[in-house]
């Protein structure tokens, strides 16, 4: 069974104009882009603030931290925003090691 395979010229092109066209994909990824390049920035301050919880950075600033992933969507539904386009990590207390 076969988990991915190649997709055809005609389906490429109906899944880019679904999105939007190219420049509405090359667009989105900026923006989502920079996102993540704010919270990376709010990082420190946020493990502080929210230790060995997951946050979400929703479109319009508002941070949403819970202990579960469930959690932080339940939270973005109850204060009605939209989970997507959201930058959710999980921020532990503990650093990370990286053995290359």
């Amino acid at each position: 069974m076969a988990l991915a395979r190649e997709i055809t010229g005609r389906e490429r092109d109906e899944l880019i104009e679904s999105l939007g066209g190219e420049e509405s994909i090359r667009e989105g990824l900026r923006w989502y882009g920079e996102r993540c390049e704010l919270f990376d920035r709010r990082r420190e301050e946020l493990t502080e603030k929210y230790p060995d919880q997951y946050v979400a950075l929703a479109a319009d600033d508002t941070i949403v931290a819970a202990e579960t992933l469930d959690g932080v969507f339940e939270e973005l539904d109850r204060r009605g925003l939209e989970r997507e386009p959201c930058v959710v990590e999980f921020l532990s207390s503990e650093p990370e090691i990286w053995i290359l």
